[in-house]
């Protein structure tokens, strides 16, 4: 695994090694106060609960704030500068910074699109992987996920199990919500609807938020407040929420 100088243990390892032996995450589970008993020595710190930036602070859709150093940032990933880029994802979510990565997404999506024939789209994907595995900043983790809604993974073998997993901690239930959505669509656009700057990369005018499936144990201010808006009426995902996320996994 390549080494991006992040802290450890990372986000990923936190949840995985918090996973029950039905490969659950806890009800109670909070990513938020691990982190904060892991760093705060004394206890002074302010606990928000996962979630409540997106669900009271920036609102559950996308920002649309432009952000010139993610752009830079970005375009490093695309020229392969991976530790360059890295670092800069680091001194920009760095926690006096206070960035919220909710507030830059959808110009930096419609960038990334604009830009889609100028590079090879495996780059993104393999940087993204690695800061889920790697990184320590939730921040930094919802960066990865936004650069992954442009890939169909429902069939990948590594990938889908990863982001099914972070969709159980309510801190990424939104931005795993929006990955969902491009696993369901992509099969209703059919193949001769996608661009050929690689494959899978999908058309991000054709996005729609209607995705049919939801993470089973998914439940968060953000992802609830935003699902039961774009998940269709009487389908499974809507009425598990609707049951006010609080019935037993099964």
């Amino acid at each position: 695994m390549e080494n991006f100088g992040f802290g450890e243990p990372s986000i990923y390892q936190i949840l995985y090694e918090h996973l029950d032996e039905r490969g659950y995450l806890p009800r109670d589970f909070s990513l938020r106060a691990v982190l904060a008993e892991n760093d705060d020595a004394d206890g002074t710190a302010v606990l928000f609960s996962d979630g409540f930036m997106e669900g009271n602070l920036t609102g559950s859709d996308k920002g649309e704030e432009r952000s010139a150093a993610l752009q830079t940032i970005t375009r490093q990933v695309m020229e392969g500068q991976y530790q360059k880029a890295a670092d800069g994802l680091k001194a920009f979510f760095a926690p006096e910074e206070s960035h919220l990565m909710n507030q830059y997404v959808l110009p930096l999506q419609e960038w990334i699109y604009e830009k889609r024939n100028d590079f090879d789209p495996e780059r993104l994907v393999w940087f993204a992987v690695h800061l889920l595995q790697e990184a320590d900043n939730v921040e930094i983790i919802k960066y990865a996920l936004t650069l992954l809604e442009f890939y169909d993974f429902h069939e990948d073998g590594e990938i889908a199990p990863m982001l099914r997993l972070l969709a159980q901690c309510n801190e990424f239930t939104l931005f795993c919500l929006r990955d969902f959505s491009v696993w369901h669509w992509k099969k209703s656009l059919g193949r001769h609807n996608w661009c050929t700057a690689g494959a899978g990369f999908l058309p991000w005018k054709c996005w729609s938020p209607k995705p049919q499936r939801f993470a089973t144990g998914c439940c968060s201010t953000a992802g609830t407040t935003t699902s039961i808006r774009n998940i269709p009426p009487f389908s499974l995902p809507r009425r598990w929420i609707l049951r006010g996320c609080c019935g037993s996994r099964k």
